[in-house]
């Protein structure tokens, strides 16, 4: 039978990218998918230009990939999703999308679980990205371990910890970020010096909360979308300033693309094939500008939304399968639920 997919307030669905140039809207191929879930080969090739499916990939047989989302509509699925199954079917690749669970998916060969699964014993021998395995201060930590250019963060134990922290960093502000926090709530500046400061916060656990050294040169966000160590996309999100009464807010809706420079895009598609090893897959990552480089301040590996798949559909469609095609290169580096 099937279940529900799971999913806890402060999640959404998980996305999986874009691409650098602008492509056409899709028009609708929903009749030819089935009514339940979707299971799609021999669609005809769209218009357009895509970006090739990079070298070196060895031609696959009989492969299932199977992806949960809670989401899934099964009358109008989304393009990307319509068109991901095409091109992966090219490559010997089935893909089945559902918004429920079924133990007719045990057999896949990889489960991409957009939402939290239930626990399950029949689990144990699959593998799986996209659950949450890591917490905010131990992606951090994985980013750290690969010598990624990560802003200044800590987990001090106390008030004592947190001045040294706060004199190393020359600071006399510090973020205050929760591991629950979404959407900027959860989020704090935080003085550490004069008149404003507040007592050290007994809820924090150093365990998986942090703090982060305050980024003041550019309030901007700018984001980066990997799968399995292939860069989907990019684009600035207009955050404001923490210093600003509503900070908050963001009065500007539109998404615009940039393009990471060689450098900044080989250190993130490496932290984001290490984090395969922890279950990671889609993995957005948030940077901010200090100077002239740019600093890892979060990444999410579970429960992101899929909002911009509305702008950029085709670039998602095609570097989401490029995307997959790499995990199922690396398939051994993704654990089974045992572990």
């Amino acid at each position: 039978g099937k279940t529900a997919c799971h999913r806890s307030a402060d999640q959404t669905c998980n996305p999986f990218g874009v691409q650098w140039f602008v492509g056409r809207q899709w028009n609708g191929l929903a009749s030819l998918v089935q009514p339940d879930s979707m299971h799609v080969t021999n669609l005809p090739m769209l218009p357009g230009i895509y970006p090739a499916v990079k070298s070196g990939l060895s031609p696959m047989t009989n492969i299932k990939v199977v992806i949960t989302d809670c989401n899934y509509d099964p009358v109008t699925p989304h393009f990307v999703f319509v068109e991901m199954a095409r091109r992966l079917a090219v490559h010997g690749v089935s893909l089945t999308v559902d918004k429920y669970w079924s133990d007719d998916y045990l057999a896949a060969d990889l489960i991409i679980g957009a939402d939290p699964l239930m626990d399950d014993d029949k689990l144990l021998d699959c593998r799986i990205l996209g659950q949450r395995t890591l917490n905010r201060r131990t992606r951090l930590d994985a980013a750290s371990r690969c010598g990624a250019d990560v802003a200044p963060f800590s987990g001090p134990r106390n008030d004592q910890e947190l001045d040294t922290v706060a004199r190393e960093w020359n600071a006399d502000a510090v973020v205050l970020k929760y591991d629950w926090s979404a959407r900027r709530n959860g989020v704090f500046l935080w003085p550490v010096r004069g008149g404003g400061r507040k007592p050290f916060p007994a809820d924090f656990d150093p365990g998986c909360d942090v703090f982060m050294a305050f980024q003041r040169d550019d309030p901007q966000t700018y984001k980066i979308d990997t799968f399995a160590g292939v860069l989907l996309g990019a684009y600035i999100l207009p955050t404001r300033d923490m210093r600003e009464g509503a900070w908050q807010t963001i009065t500007q809706r539109e998404h615009l693309a940039y393009e990471p420079d060689g450098r900044l895009e080989e250190e993130i598609s490496l932290v984001s094939r290490t984090l395969l090893e922890y279950g990671a897959g889609y993995t957005s990552f948030d940077l901010m500008r200090s100077g002239d480089r740019f600093l890892i301040i979060e990444m999410n590996t579970s429960g992101v939304g899929t909002a911009t798949w509305n702008d950029w559909p085709e670039q998602y469609a095609a570097n989401y399968t490029e995307g997959v095609l790499a995990a199922l290169q690396q398939i051994e580096r993704i654990p089974r639920y045992r572990e």
